[in-house]
């Protein structure tokens, strides 16, 4: 549960910074502890913007801040 919350407000967040995309959350069964946030530019090509699978314990330190994201989702489009 807390993983997908987390997810959905990032989701949201992102929304609110670039408008209309599509999205998806776990397409494939995801690892178990962990969360990670992945853009597809064309149907081949896909990028890693943030991975939590090394980070924590604490759990917090799993899911990134909103902004870390959107900044890493910038730097991936350039």
């Amino acid at each position: 549960r807390v993983f997908g919350r987390n997810a959905a407000q990032l989701l949201a967040a992102i929304e609110e910074e670039f408008g209309d995309f599509i999205s998806e959350i776990n397409a494939e069964k995801p690892r178990r502890g962990s969360f990670e946030f992945t853009i597809v530019k064309k149907l081949d090509n896909s990028t890693c913007v943030w991975s939590g699978i090394k980070k924590g314990p604490p759990r917090k330190l799993k899911f990134p801040e909103a902004s870390e994201v959107i900044e890493a989702i910038k730097a991936a489009l350039d």
